[in-house]
């Protein structure tokens, strides 16, 4: 099985708007003497890989940074999340931040995450988003127990619509708190 990312990372794996504007980047890659950047597909499938019984939800890199993917993963039968990731290109509060979306995706699905990094921080995640060990430098060999769970959350199953519909909610509800008259002391004041 092979595992092709799902979100490339933008002017880095692939180019926005590509199609329509590839004599502009063509005229910029020349002007710079760059070849033309050819980049590789993307994937659309999010399918755990199966290794001694255990499903375990890869993903690389960039990856990471989107809820979907791990939630997909999981939705699939994941019982492990791995995140393999190149932080190397990263310095000071761009590895921590990278480091904090694993702690949000265990959260977020009740899976232990598993990083693997060149540089940057290598890394346990519990279930409730506690690093259990970690390798500040991403040099090294970390040897740590993990749980392998199963169920799905409720993130897991609705993601962002209990949000979305709270968030529309109060829109409605400031709405209709701003068409009604302000009583002050008794006094009525219209606003309009």
């Amino acid at each position: 099985m092979v595992y092709t990312k799902l979100k490339p990372v933008p002017f880095g794996e692939f180019f926005p708007f590509s199609g329509p504007l590839n004599a502009l980047y063509t005229w910029i890659f020349h002007l710079f003497g760059i070849p033309n950047f050819d980049p590789p597909p993307s994937g659309n499938v999010a399918e755990p890989l199966r290794l001694n019984g255990v499903l375990y939800g890869t993903y690389i890199c960039y990856d990471s940074i989107f809820s979907w993917v791990a939630r997909q993963m999981v939705r699939g039968g994941a019982q492990v999340l791995v995140n393999v990731s190149n932080d190397g290109w990263y310095q000071g509060w761009g590895v921590t931040q990278h480091f904090q979306m694993g702690r949000l995706r265990a959260i977020e699905t009740r899976r232990w995450v598993l990083r693997s990094v060149n540089k940057g921080i290598l890394g346990v995640i519990d279930d409730l988003g506690r690093p259990v060990s970690t390798l500040d430098s991403g040099e090294g060999v970390l040897h740590a127990r993990y749980r392998v769970l199963g169920g799905e959350t409720v993130y897991v199953k609705l993601g962002d619509l209990p949000a979305l519909l709270g968030a529309l909610a109060l829109l409605g509800l400031a709405w209709r708190m701003q068409r009604r008259p302000l009583e002050l002391s008794g006094a009525r004041v219209d606003l309009h």
